[in-house]
């Protein structure tokens, strides 16, 4: 089955589509000087109006010119050549709006031992869901528990607990287990989603209730932002995918009944767009395009499949799912299929778990995470194996360079931070000759179900969420496991595009 468009995804929400003005044949018709002050102030009015629409086109300049201004202030005058630089921060710059750069960093990765890893645990049932704070400080975590939990990285410690309430009663926090979490790339909005059916936003700094967003009819499953805006995504049990653009309460788009396939994850991405994983009812991704309102369905192509359980963006182009087959799945964007499937993802039983705790099948695929834009992606599984992997392009075509001559070796040379950065940040990829590969001595072995995996934005920490059950049900569960939220530090040197130039 090829890629399938589905048009008229989205219906509008709050701002509905303007209305041409009829003039009715009974109106009274006004006086010629009546007439001649009226539609001088219609002229002006519209000249006003003129002078705040902006065209797209206008858009473009405005943007573009705004961008020649910061580039040249991010210039130093001692550059020998303040042209090539001001070329290369431009097509960065262009990369990253949308969605297209990729850095290498899974070569950078050393063995980690089991000793290192650090534990924290404060949640009274299931850890379901974490983020981490842009700037690297801090960890927010949800529970089965209905709690909320901000953790400070420096020194491990608990910093602010919001526990929930009963399900059923008055409480201005969640009655339900919190099943979702994600943060803005700011830090200024915190927003979680429940079993209660409800959306909070929270403020990250003090974890006080900003607004409460009421839409959903059915347990919110997912939640993501969109890179570099607060535009945010949300999706349900029912299948709907819904649009907000903070600080608005107001739903911005809502779709209904495109897909009518439970949501299980969402990832925001670069342009205005999401991707989201299907659950059961048809196993696969689709790709929802705010602007044009299309969803576009991707299929993968395996009959026994039933479900994909999670789902991450390496960029606006490449799609990473993982199945309830133990199968992990890559996408690219002009492909109707998977260019890439691995089965096995995770091996089976290990004999090192306890009997009581070890599962009898192949465990599947909970969790997906990566470190923006580059190439080091993890997975977890049901058995509490986390695997890190390498998404390696197969030729040399796979790649497009910002300037001339330079060789993707290159990125070895010694020399300061900046200079190495800026070679790596001129890899874009732009063609679907992609595959996974696991990273000699990239895994752990933690027990329990991986219900979350986040790394922080500076390449240190991978940090998982563990728990006795899966995050949407209680299937084998895992009476010896503690919940806890794991970081393991894998200290790969790594500063995002829009550092490089601060």
């Amino acid at each position: 089955m090829v890629k399938k468009r589905v048009k008229r995804a989205f219906k509008d929400g709050s701002s509905p589509k303007k209305k041409s003005k009829i003039i009715d044949s009974v109106e009274e018709i006004p006086s010629e000087e009546s007439a001649i002050e009226s539609d001088g102030e219609q002229h002006v009015d519209s000249y006003e109006d003129d002078d705040e629409i902006e065209t797209p086109y206008e858009k473009r300049i405005r943007l573009a010119k705004l961008a020649v201004a910061k580039a040249k202030q991010a210039i130093d005058s001692d550059d020998e050549d303040p042209m090539a630089t001001l070329t290369v921060r431009l097509q960065e710059e262009a990369l990253q709006a949308r969605g297209k750069l990729f850095f290498s960093v899974a070569e950078k990765f050393k063995p980690v031992s089991l000793e290192s890893i650090i534990c924290l645990f404060g949640h009274k049932k299931t850890v379901t869901c974490l983020c981490i704070s842009s700037d690297c400080k801090y960890i927010y975590s949800g529970g089965k528990d209905a709690s909320i939990i901000k953790w400070n990285i420096k020194d491990f410690s608990k910093l602010r607990v919001v526990k929930g309430g009963r399900k059923g009663s008055s409480s201005p926090y969640h009655t339900g287990p919190v099943l979702t979490i994600g943060i803005s790339d700011d830090s200024k909005y915190l927003a979680t989603g429940s079993a209660d059916h409800s959306i909070i936003i929270w403020s990250p700094e003090t974890l006080e209730v900003l607004f409460r967003l009421q839409r959903h009819r059915s347990p919110v499953t997912a939640l993501s932002f969109r890179r570099q805006s607060h535009m945010m995504f949300s999706g349900d049990r029912f299948g709907r995918v819904c649009v907000w653009n903070l600080p608005l309460t107001d739903i911005l788009q809502d779709q209904g009944a495109a897909t009518k396939i439970e949501v299980l994850s969402i990832c925001g991405l670069s342009l205005e767009r999401c991707v989201s994983a299907s659950g059961f009812g048809g196993a696969g991704i689709c790709l929802w395009k705010v602007e044009q309102e299309v969803c576009v369905q991707y299929t993968v192509k395996n009959p026994a499949e039933y479900s994909i359980e999670c789902i991450y963006a390496v960029n606006d182009d490449l799609y990473i799912g993982g199945s309830a087959t133990n199968t992990l799945y890559l996408w690219h964007m002009s492909r109707g299929s998977p260019i890439c499937k691995i089965s096995p993802a995770h091996p089976p039983t290990s004999s090192d778990l306890d009997s009581v705790t070890a599962r009898p099948a192949l465990n599947w695929v909970t969790s997906v995470t990566g470190l923006f834009s580059t190439d080091l992606l993890a997975t977890g599984s049901s058995s509490g194996h986390v695997q890190l992997w390498r998404l390696h392009l197969e030729s040399e075509k796979a790649f497009s360079f910002g300037l001339g001559s330079e060789n993707v070796g290159d990125d070895d040379e010694e020399g300061s931070d900046g200079e190495s950065r800026t070679k790596q940040a001129r890899l874009r990829v732009h063609h679907d000759s992609a595959k996974l590969e696991r990273i000699p001595k990239g895994e752990f072995q933690l027990g329990g179900f991986v219900n979350s995996l986040a790394f922080s934005n500076d390449g240190k920490w991978l940090v998982a969420g563990i728990g006795q059950e899966h995050r949407l049900g209680r299937w084998e569960e895992r009476r010896k496991v503690r919940d806890a939220i794991c970081l393991i530090p894998i200290n790969i040197p790594f500063k995002q595009a829009s550092d490089i130039w601060m």
